[in-house]
């Protein structure tokens, strides 16, 4: 591979050269939930969250931004999903973009390890410079994959489509594609956002999963990749 740039194994998908753990995706995601555990991002007792609803399982994702070697982890099996994207789209132009605001360093770390450019939308224009409501370049009719942190009800992520509908002159974009890092709706995520591709679901958290009692996650396999 030229200029650090390798190919790992899933056609469609160059990532930058950082280390890669060679192992299934079910081992690979018992790792990362007990990092996501041992920093305190999963949380577990009684919380309300932003759509009003009660849940016994709440998930700190924006601490990720001291924890690098996880958002390596996180893309790592993200990688499937930005290939099925990719094959999909052949020839057109893609790019990432967070949900604001949560999911923008996922976005911003997402493109810098699949080499995907990536725009940052502000919900709030700056009153000086250029007062643009989308930094980064784009053209019309660009794919661009929506990223967000945790999928509840999906009001944050209509809430941006509606937004760059009706405030982004010429961005006639296509936004139907959506990674998620959680999707806590049982299901009901497929409904409302058929292309929403999702790398975890709540039920993978929940005590009495098969991830959970696995007996390599009661041995503490973080121990395996050392401090994040």
């Amino acid at each position: 591979a030229e200029d650090g740039i390798r190919d790992i194994g899933v056609t469609g998908v160059q990532t930058c050269a950082l280390p890669i753990l060679k192992m299934e995706t079910t081992k690979l995601k018992r790792i990362v939930i007990d990092k996501l555990l041992t920093i305190g991002i999963i949380k577990y007792g009684h919380f309300i969250l932003k759509s009003g609803m009660e849940s016994s399982i709440y998930f700190d994702f924006r601490q990720l931004i001291s924890h690098p070697t996880i958002f390596q982890y996180i893309c790592q099996l993200a990688t499937p999903m930005v290939a099925s994207i990719k094959t999909a789209n052949p020839g057109r132009t893609i790019r990432f973009m967070g949900i604001p605001m949560g999911a923008i360093p996922l976005a911003t770390f997402m493109s810098q390890y699949f080499s995907i450019p990536s725009l940052m939308l502000r919900t709030v224009a700056k009153d000086h410079g250029t007062k643009k409501l989308i930094e980064g370049e784009w053209n019309d009719n660009d794919i661009i994959i929506l990223v967000d942190d945790v999928f509840t009800t999906g009001t944050s992520i209509n809430e941006t489509i509606e937004f760059i509908t009706k405030n982004i002159a010429g961005a006639n974009f296509n936004l139907s594609n959506i990674i998620t890092v959680c999707d806590r709706s049982y299901g009901a995520s497929t409904a409302k956002f058929p292309k929403l591709q999702t790398i975890f679901k709540l039920e993978e958290f929940e005590p009495t999963s098969p991830i959970m009692t696995h007996p390599l996650y009661q041995n503490s396999i973080a121990n395996q990749i050392g401090r994040a």
